[in-house]
């Protein structure tokens, strides 16, 4: 009798605790997929850089002389998450490959400086920009790229996928919606 009192409570307790276990399980959503508008100017690049810059300030160079800068706390364009500061309009594709929003192959340099340092700076000092004598000093590489594809002005495709992309990629057809310029 009490070996059968036993097994009646184990068997009310074994789905019990299986459930109670269970819900306090949360199944992991599927990353959300990155969408890139195609019609959106200036459009997007797709680049391989001389060395890892993926984390670095661009800046536009001409003659020496700096006239594009960046900004990150004015312009809202970094995401904050577990104390990392992320540049939005800059992603990580395979190959090592960056695909870039903002890219220009003939003026940008990359400065010894990381978007995270950039952007400590920017709000300390309560400023849009680091002063361009400064950044000259810091530029790192002027010729940075040792492949850049710039997206196509006539494809008749709305928007690319990250997805997409890197399937582009991995195929060798980045032809197909890019146009190479190194």
């Amino acid at each position: 009798m009490r070996k059968l009192k036993s097994s009646l409570i184990l068997l009310f307790l074994l789905p019990l605790s299986i459930t109670i276990l269970g819900t306090g399980c949360e199944k992991d959503e599927p990353e959300e997929e990155q969408v890139f508008s195609t019609e959106t100017p200036p459009g997007f690049s797709i680049y391989k850089t001389n060395g890892d810059y993926f984390d670095l300030v661009d800046v536009g160079v001409r003659d020496e002389t700096i006239f594009r800068k960046s900004t990150y706390a004015c312009d809202n364009s970094v995401d904050e998450t577990d104390s990392k500061i992320s540049y939005r309009y800059r992603t990580e594709l395979v190959d090592n490959y960056i695909l870039d929003q903002e890219a220009y192959f003939n003026t940008d340099a990359f400065l010894n400086i990381t978007i995270s340092e950039y952007y400590t700076w920017e709000i300390e000092n309560d400023r849009c920009s680091m002063p361009s004598s400064i950044l000259l000093e810091h530029i790192l590489d002027t010729s940075p790229y040792s492949e850049f594809w710039e997206l196509k002005e006539d494809i008749e495709k709305d928007e690319l996928t990250r997805s997409e992309i890197n399937e582009l990629i991995k195929n060798n057809n980045l032809s197909l919606y890019f146009e190479k310029l190194k």
